[in-house]
């Protein structure tokens, strides 16, 4: 949240993530999802909406169900 590209590319680059990170500069996702805390996973349908909101710590089997239902 309102990280620069810097700081994060420097997180990310030590660490062992296959996903990619979105940067939010300004805050205004932040603000239009709600997001109140961190972690926050929002899962995106290929058409755009938004499938699913899980915030706080996931788990790999959950994560893998909102996925199931965004990839089916």
């Amino acid at each position: 949240v309102q990280e620069s590209g810097t700081a994060v590319r420097e997180f990310t680059r030590d660490r062992a993530f296959n996903w990619t990170f979105l940067l939010d500069s300004d805050g205004a996702v932040t603000d239009r999802y709600f997001v109140n805390g961190l972690p926050f996973h929002v899962f995106i349908a290929r058409d755009g909406t938004v499938a699913a909101i899980h915030p706080g710590v996931i788990r790999q089997p959950q994560a893998n169900d909102y996925l199931a239902r965004i990839l089916n």
